[in-house]
């Protein structure tokens, strides 16, 4: 079962009072940590080399279990556009729906006078005659659906509060 999501978001960025050039924020996509820094919290996210990053978004208390996701990506920085793509994810404690389940993602900020453009996708496809996950099949559409509107909501909530209100110059 393949579900699908896809997003797009213009975010209005404000800088001294007036709003951002396209140059001003373009400056920002050429740095990937201190603008991923920015959108992230700066102290889950870790910065490896080539423009890999590993991220550790809050975890998530079910009943008897803690799910505690890691997710390595890279971001490729140039001219208006920062490229962002997953490379792997971990979801410890949830081992049989990380042997059913294929998740990929991807995202794009580009410069736009007086705003950042967003557009992300992503895709999960579950594995449903796999072992482990002893679900029916419209059950785990819900739940795969969830995850990912949940997914989604978090980024665009994360785009608006921390690029477009509180993108600082030279922060």
């Amino acid at each position: 079962m393949k579900l699908e999501r896809r997003s797009e978001l213009s975010v209005p960025v404000l800088l001294e009072g007036r709003p951002a050039s396209r140059d001003e924020l373009a400056a920002w996509l050429l740095d990937p940590p201190r603008l991923l820094q920015q959108l992230l919290s700066g102290e889950q996210l870790e910065v490896q080399a080539s423009g890999q990053f590993l991220y550790f978004p809050r975890p998530l208390q079910l009943p008897g279990i803690l799910i505690a996701p890691q997710v390595h990506f890279r971001a490729d920085g140039q001219a208006s556009l920062l490229a962002i793509s997953l490379i792997d994810y971990r979801l410890p404690g949830l081992a049989a729906l990380e042997r059913n389940a294929c998740y990929r993602f991807s995202a794009e900020l580009q410069a736009v006078d007086g705003a950042f453009r967003m557009r992300a996708k992503a895709t999960l496809t579950l594995n449903i005659g796999g072992g482990g996950l002893g679900m029916p099949e419209p059950l785990l559409a819900f739940l795969g659906n969830r995850a990912l509107g949940l997914i989604f909501g978090r980024l665009e909530q994360r785009c608006r509060r921390n690029l477009g209100s509180r993108l600082l110059p030279g922060s």
